[in-house]
This record gives C-alpha cells, sequence and structure tokens, in this order.
C-alpha cells in the first residue's frame, strides 16, 4: 500500500468538511439572529422595570450592538479565521521542525528508518535460531508505535476539519449571554486545536532527526542495541500520545485542573476542621451543661430530703435523676447548651423551695 494514501485520505475528508461550511453558517446565523432578538428583549424588559432614563437605553443598545457586531463578523468568516489560526500554529510550527507541513506519511518513513536496520541482515535461520526472532519481533513492534503515532496526527487532523467546519453553527449562540458560553467554547477549542497541532508537529521533527542519526549508528548485531532502540521508540511515540493533549488542556483551561483541585481539597479541609470545632464546643457546651443538671438536680434532692417525710420520696426521685443526668453528661453531649439552661432553671426552684422552707420555719419559731 502506498504511504501517501494517507495523504489522500486526508485531503478527501479535508474536501467533504468544505462542503458543510455554507449550510451549517446559515443555520448559525440563524440561531444568531433568534437568540439576539430574545437576548435585546429581555434587556429592554429589565430597562422598562426599573424606568430606565432614554440615555440608558440608548447606552444599552449602543454596548449590545458592537457585543454583536464583532461576533457576527466571527461567525460568518468562522472557517476562514479557524483556518488562520491553527495555520499560524504549524507554519509557526515549520520553522521549528524544518518541515513544510504536518505528514502522517514523514511519520511512517520515519518508523521505517529505524526498522530497516534492524531487519537488513535477518534470515530465516536466524529467526529459528533466536537472534533474528528477536529482530522481527522488535521491528514489529516499532512499525506499531509509528503507526499509533501516525494515527494521532492523522486524528488531530480530522478534529481540526470538523472543528473548522462546524464553528460557525455553535458560534451562533454567542447570539445571547445565556448562551455564550457554548460559543465562547468553540472559539477555545480552536486555538487548542492549534497549539495540539503544533506539538505534534515539532515533536514528529525531533522523531525524524533522530531516526537519521541512529539509522547510521545502530548495531543490529546486539541484543543490547536492538532493547535500547525499541526502548528510545517508545518514549517518543508517549511524548507524541501525551504531550499534545497536555498543550490544548492549557489553552481550554483543564491545565491547572490538578491546582485547582489542591485548592478545592484544601477549601473542604478547612470546613471539615471547622465544623468538627463547632460540634466539639457544642458537644463540651453540652456535657457541661448535662454536669451542672445533673448537680443541680443532686442539689435539689438533699433540700427536698432534709424538709421532712413528705419530701423524702422526692428527694430520693430527685437523686435518681441526678445521678442519671451525671451518668449521661458524656453520651449525650450532642445535647448543646439547653442541658446548662435546664441546670439553671432547676436551682433557681431549689432556691425558691429554700426560701420558703426557711420562711416556713421562722413562722412555726
Amino acid at each position: 500500500m502506498d504511504p501517501h494514501a494517507v495523504n489522500q485520505l486526508l485531503e478527501l475528508i479535508r474536501g467533504t468538511t468544505l462542503n458543510w461550511v455554507g449550510p451549517l453558517t446559515q443555520h448559525g446565523i440563524e440561531l444568531f439572529n433568534d437568540l439576539v432578538i430574545i437576548s435585546l428583549a429581555w434587556n429592554m424588559g429589565k430597562l422598562a422595570i426599573s424606568r430606565a432614563i432614554p440615555e440608558e437605553y440608548f447606552a444599552a443598545l449602543v454596548v449590545q450592538s458592537m457585543t454583536y457586531g464583532i461576533f457576527y463578523f466571527i461567525l460568518t468568516n468562522s472557517e476562514y479565521l479557524a483556518t488562520v489560526v491553527t495555520s499560524s500554529f504549524r507554519m509557526a510550527a515549520d520553522e521549528v521542525s524544518g518541515f513544510n507541513l504536518m505528514n502522517p506519511t514523514n511519520m511512517l518513513l520515519a518508523g521505517l528508518k529505524f526498522v530497516y536496520p534492524i531487519i537488513t541482515n535477518v534470515t530465516v535461520l536466524g529467526v529459528l535460531t533466536g537472534q533474528g526472532a528477536l529482530n522481527v519481533l522488535v521491528a514489529l513492534i516499532i512499525v506499531l508505535c509509528f503507526a499509533w503515532a501516525a494515527f494521532l496526527q492523522v486524528a488531530a487532523i480530522i478534529e481540526s476539519y470538523v472543528i473548522m467546519a462546524c464553528s460557525s453553527l455553535f458560534i451562533g449562540f454567542t447570539g445571547s449571554e445565556f448562551t455564550r458560553e457554548f460559543g465562547m467554547g468553540v472559539i477555545k477549542e480552536i486555538m487548542a486545536i492549534g497549539a495540539k497541532l503544533f506539538v505534534i508537529q515539532v515533536i514528529t521533527g525531533i522523531v525524524d532527526m533522530v531516526a537519521r542519526q541512529w539509522a547510521g549508528q545502530f548495531d543490529a548485531g546486539t541484543e543490547g542495541g536492538i532493547l535500547a532502540l525499541l526502548m528510545g521508540v517508545l518514549v517518543m511515540v508517549g511524548l507524541i500520545h501525551a504531550l499534545p493533549g497536555l498543550a490544548a488542556a492549557f489553552i481550554r483551561g483543564g491545565g491547572w485542573s490538578v491546582a485547582a483541585g489542591l485548592n478545592h481539597a484544601v477549601q473542604q479541609f478547612q470546613s471539615a476542621v471547622g465544623t468538627v470545632a463547632g460540634s466539639l464546643v457544642q458537644a463540651g457546651q453540652g456535657g457541661l451543661g448535662m454536669l451542672q443538671l445533673g448537680s443541680a438536680a443532686k442539689e435539689a434532692a438533699q433540700v427536698s430530703s432534709g424538709g421532712g417525710g413528705g419530701g423524702g420520696s422526692i428527694g430520693a426521685q430527685l437523686a435518681l435523676m441526678g445521678q442519671a443526668y451525671g451518668g449521661q453528661a458524656v453520651t449525650e453531649a450532642a445535647a448543646s447548651s439547653t442541658a446548662g439552661r435546664a441546670a439553671r432553671s432547676l436551682r433557681m426552684d431549689t432556691a425558691k423551695r429554700v426560701a420558703a422552707s426557711d420562711s416556713m420555719n421562722s413562722g412555726v419559731n
């Protein structure tokens, strides 16, 4: 199969996506106009309810007209602007990597440069004896690795074609402040794809340079040399897989997700510590209140017991109640300060009974 067939496939897909631009742009304009009408009615209605003066109406119309004008220009020229953005990233990568275009065929040819020295001197007898079998196995793994790298390139390029063709439809959501975030997300995605293509192309240039150097220095006669070459290829393909997505994440805003996650975790920890501390304070207050209530009940029991035979049974009950409250001071700590208030109320009742008892004793004497 001709390696250049991959490039022909990309050209076919590019031509197909270009046919989408006209109809999708028309739908995007219709969506934009509908959302603009809704947004204007909403904003003018708010001004009318607030009894705004004519100058406020004029200022709102000027600001919205400028905003809608900018987004309408982006909408009607979205495919061209998206192509300019992605092309600028690729032109910058051209100067760094040495490639005129990001070509998946170049990646496949770079893989063949690695494989050729490995299988040049392999014979059927060598495969049967073991050394040739290792060469064939490593060559197969390297071919699969570079095929995967070429697939990543093809997927990124096709993604850029689809996003550029469909961008006008989604930018139509910028007609209202309620849905503008969707349109802005597409604009950020175009920038992210450009950054992704830039990184892929730069790393592809590095891989091609390494392939040219190693092809003349590689010793296919030793197992150590073969395995070292395999490890190097795996590392380079891993970079092609990981770094472009990281570059795109910084444009989209997801590159700081780790820091944001840590910040959120710290805030959650602080909130949890505050909650636990508040619970402990409430528990301490509740425990202290229960102990106070138990002590007050014991004092009331002693007063009632000393007041006469009729108060003996009441005193015993109050003593039992005091012991019960004292024993539950720890297990019922979550009762907050309600028990403390009950203790104060019980002490006041006890003081009143003592005063009444003293006055009765004084009258008898």
